[in-house]
């Protein structure tokens, strides 16, 4: 929790809606709370990506239960390295396949436009298949895993 209080945190309210095994819980974030500062949420509305709600399994630490509204943390540089992870690797492997799909047609007098294209679907595909290893391993470090910070609401009083 050091590295947490260190560095600028990224907060979020969220409702207990299940108990997991191995003292784990599922947390319901509403979208629009977790998305209000987001640059990119004009695109999300659009493509209607804010009208689902997010859901984090996380380490019960404070001994919560099914209801109980809870406050999350996590570091703003996870969140952005995250981020780039998500958004950036894939759109560069696209760029990077078509550059190459535009070398190899040069090279081999194959036509352009169709080997850019074969190239920007190959490069999407490996940025996105890479772009999903390296969130598998980050997803296992502590510090790019939310961490209940307190419990705001009893589900009991409700």
């Amino acid at each position: 929790m050091s590295n947490l209080s260190s560095s600028k945190v990224c907060n979020e309210l969220g409702i207990v809606t299940a108990l997991k095994p191995e003292n784990r819980v599922l947390v319901r974030i509403g979208r629009a709370e977790a998305c209000h500062s987001c640059a990119s949420k004009g695109a999300c509305t659009t493509l209607g990506g804010q009208t689902q709600d997010v859901f984090l399994e996380v380490e019960n630490t404070l001994n919560v239960t099914v209801g109980d509204q809870v406050a999350l943390t996590l570091s703003e540089s996870s969140v952005l390295k995250a981020s780039a992870v998500l958004y950036l690797m894939p759109a560069l492997m696209l760029m990077a396949g078509a550059f190459v799909g535009v070398f190899l047609a040069q090279r081999f007098g194959w036509n352009k436009d169709s080997t850019a294209l074969a190239g920007t679907g190959v490069g999407l595909v490996l940025g996105l298949l890479t772009s999903r290893l390296i969130s598998n391993k980050l997803g296992k470090q502590a510090s790019f895993i939310p961490q209940l910070t307190s419990v705001i609401g009893n589900g009991s009083e409700s």
